[in-house]
């Protein structure tokens, strides 16, 4: 799992690079590109705050928003931002 953040990145700046570096990379022990997500939506409902449908599809009941290192919300971000694909996946957050 690599995170980036870049402040004052955003979509005008420094991220279109991050991103066309990160799309051009590919596994060598496995020859697999990486999988590019310029928008981690799991990842930015764990750092800044509850989507409700990921909430309800994670599992949280009655609108209660644990907190930032809450094992269950950890490993729901990371199921949800990197399955076990066998890919290498690389999450962009822009909004710092």
């Amino acid at each position: 799992v690599y995170i980036m953040g870049v402040e004052g990145a955003s979509h005008h700046g420094f991220m279109p690079v991050l991103e066309a570096l990160a799309k051009h990379q590919v596994d060598p022990a496995h020859k697999v590109e990486y999988v590019v997500d310029i928008n981690p939506k799991p990842l930015k409902a764990g750092l800044y705050g509850w989507h409700r449908n990921l909430q309800k599809d994670w599992g949280f009941k009655g609108g209660n928003t644990p907190p930032i290192d809450d094992p269950d919300l950890v490993r729901s971000v990371i199921q949800s931002s990197c399955p076990l694909d066998g890919k290498k996946h690389v999450m962009i957050e822009w909004q710092s």
